[in-house]
């Protein structure tokens, strides 16, 4: 008994011994290996082989020093050295596969490809079966840059193993690298027999480069697959957002009507599928997807949803009395709904900025503002806006009545109380009480001077305080100007800037007011009208100030509304030689240089 206990205590000794020596060895061993990689990342390969050498020898079974020796010998290009330790290490194991896969590697390296090839086919060879000899016969292809050839090994380990998902991904990646586009998405299609892998498929085929011939190789692959799985939902999504994106909304309707269908998504795929075609700019596609819906479900509870797409696809496509009987459907079926507030801020703002007709803008606005949406996130904006219907029908002090209200009433929200103080300025200024907009406005800079509309405030003090040297009447007349342009009123508004030069030939307004006739021209489409009054405030006001605008906006008439694109570059050119201080010069040299590449060397 005595006996047993000894032998017992000594071998817990000798356990409690030999275990932090082992430990201990372990670190020494990965501190080493650490070494190596830090001598590597300097290029000391020499060093770094002397380590791994050394921890090769100690133990053979240590494949990070038998890699390591692997990458140093590479490196310096001792290939024979190579492969007489691989040699040797295969003698040892003839089975081990990964030697098989170096040894290929060094004779490719030394040369002789056709050994190497030799060498690589006798890992399929000995184990035709697993699916890991292939993977490692494909990757010394691949790390040689022989795709081609990693291609023929996949496909030959599909057909060997009988699956014909097989290396799915790693053969789209291939093809993908090699822009064979339709033979990548044919790919990563089969993928998709694991449902949670749509994402992935969706964003690979979306990373793509775009252009014709890969666009229409992916169209025809999926159109393909759908053809051979025509109830498989998520091809038909892939399908469906590939035509969208390619400019077939039609047929990308027609998939996403099929997509409803086979997953039943009470009319939720339609609704994606026509917010998405309103994004993506294809408003009429959209609408359909939106009616499809509603005739479909027409008691879903995604009705408000539909309705506001549907208003919203209206009003892009310029139908603004079909949108605004969207709205009130929309506002008067479902009251109650956060979209009816949407409806009504929307009709309001179609009658404001589209037709024109402040009157009836009133009554939306009003219809939010007084009943149960009085709460809701578009009742602030809306007052701001009734405050606007009041400036465009000419009652100027009934919008700053609105404005100081709504300024008071957003006292907690400093953004929008600013905005607000700013308005009450600008209708002073407007109305011709400079003293009461200066007093606004210093008190507006004063007590917000990090304000969103500080620097608006600044310009308009600036403005006011420059211009009424030559006394009120020229500045009066500016102002009067400034409420017509801001009405809309643009041909009365020309004519009002017009009569400034002739009836107040000593203001210094003269500059100003050619500006605003220049982009009232541009809003009409009177583009040659606006070019010159551009060249008139440069011969006429050769030390205006506004000379850098004066160039961008004409180099922008000449890019963006005459599409001529050398006599833009010319514009934006001289403005960068006239004003190399503009606060202007680094975005127009930026657009000059955008403009060159799209000429190309030839332009």
């Amino acid at each position: 008994m005595r006996k047993t206990i000894l032998v017992s205590l000594i071998l817990s000794l000798l356990a409690g011994f030999v275990g932090p020596v082992h430990a201990q060895a372990k670190d020494e061993v990965r501190r080493s290996l650490d070494q190596a990689r830090n001598l590597e990342r300097l290029s000391k390969y020499e060093e770094a082989l002397q380590i791994h050498m050394r921890l090769f020898a100690a133990n053979p079974d240590n494949k990070q020093a038998l890699d390591g020796i692997e990458r140093d010998l590479l490196q310096l290009k001792r290939y024979d050295e190579l492969k007489d330790i691989l040699g040797e290490r295969l003698q040892a194991r003839p089975d081990d596969a990964s030697v098989v896969e170096k040894l290929g590697m060094a004779e490719y390296k030394s040369g002789d490809e056709a050994k190497a090839r030799q060498m690589w086919q006798t890992i399929i060879e000995r184990n035709p079966d697993r699916q890991d000899s292939y993977m490692a016969v494909a990757r010394q292809y691949l790390y040689n840059g022989l795709v081609d050839d990693a291609a023929v090994v996949y496909l030959a380990g599909r057909k060997r193993l009988g699956d014909a998902n097989l290396f799915a991904r790693e053969l789209a990646n291939l093809y993908s690298s090699q822009a064979r586009y339709g033979e990548a998405t044919a790919e990563y299609v089969l993928l998709l027999e694991d449902a949670k892998q749509y994402s992935y498929v969706e964003s690979m085929i979306g990373r793509f480069k775009r252009t014709a011939e890969s666009d229409n190789q992916v169209l025809q692959a999926l159109r393909d697959a759908v053809g051979k799985n025509p109830d498989n939902a998520q091809l038909r999504r892939l399908l469906g957002g590939h035509c969208l994106r390619t400019e077939h909304p039609d047929e990308a309707l027609e998939q996403f009507s099929r997509v409803e269908e086979l997953e039943g998504t009470n009319g939720a795929a339609l609704l994606d599928f026509g917010d998405w075609s309103n994004r993506e700019g294809f408003p009429s596609t959209a609408l359909k997807a939106y009616e499809r819906l509603l005739e479909l479900f027409p008691e879903s509870p995604l009705g408000p949803k539909a309705y506001q797409g549907l208003g919203q696809s209206l009003e892009k496509m310029g139908l603004h009395q079909e949108a605004i009987a969207a709205f009130r459907i929309l506002a008067s079926r479902y009251a109650r709904s956060r979209e009816a507030d949407y409806a009504l801020f929307e009709i309001g703002k179609i009658y404001l900025h589209r037709l024109a007709n402040p009157d009836s803008a009133l009554d939306a606005f009003h219809g939010l503002t007084a009943g149960s949406g009085r709460q809701s996130r578009y009742a602030s904006e809306a007052k701001s806006l009734i405050a606007e219907c009041y400036f465009v029908k000419g009652d100027l002090v009934g919008a700053e009545q609105q404005y100081e209200q709504l300024r008071q009433e957003t006292a907690d929200t400093p953004e929008l109380a600013q905005e607000a103080a700013f308005r009450v300025a600008e209708m002073r200024y407007f109305r011709g009480d400079f003293d009461g907009a200066l007093q606004e406005l210093e008190t507006l800079t004063k007590g917000s001077p990090s304000g969103v509309f500080v620097n608006d405030a600044l310009d308009l003090m600036v403005f006011i305080e420059e211009h009424r040297s030559f006394g009120d009447d020229a500045l009066k007349a500016f102002a009067i100007a400034s409420v017509l342009e801001r009405q809309g009123k643009a041909g009365e508004a020309i004519t009002a800037f017009q009569r400034l030069p002739t009836y107040y030939p000593q203001s210094l307004l003269g500059d100003d007011a050619l500006l605003r006739i220049g982009g009232l021209y541009k809003i009409q489409g009177d583009f040659s009208r606006a070019l010159e009054a551009y060249r008139s405030i440069l011969s006429q006001y050769p030390d205006s100030d506004q000379g850098d605008e004066v160039q961008r906006r004409t180099g922008e008439i000449y890019e963006e509304d005459l599409q001529d694109i050398p006599k833009a570059i010319e514009a934006y050119e001289q403005m960068l030689s006239s004003y190399p201080k503009s606060l202007l010069f680094d975005p127009v040299r930026k657009r000059v240089r955008e403009l060159q590449e799209r000429l190309g060397p030839t332009g």
